[in-house]
């Protein structure tokens, strides 16, 4: 599985735009891409925090592979 799958799911499940999603980590759209299929830099500890958080996510279910 590439990526964060489940995360964009989760995402496109609940009408999340990936434009709210890196104003929220205050990153560009396209670093937000990056990040989301695993093509280099991966989310940092505080953003996983901060997407938690504002979604009430599980990291283990939704980071960890």
């Amino acid at each position: 599985m590439k990526g964060y799958s489940k995360l964009k799911g989760y995402f496109v499940e609940h009408g999340i735009k990936q434009q709210e999603i890196a104003d929220l980590l205050k990153i560009g759209r396209s670093t937000l891409n990056v990040k989301l299929n695993r093509n280099g830099t991966d989310f940092t500890m505080q953003e996983v925090r901060t997407l938690c958080r504002k979604y009430k996510l599980d990291a283990n279910i939704f980071f960890l592979v």
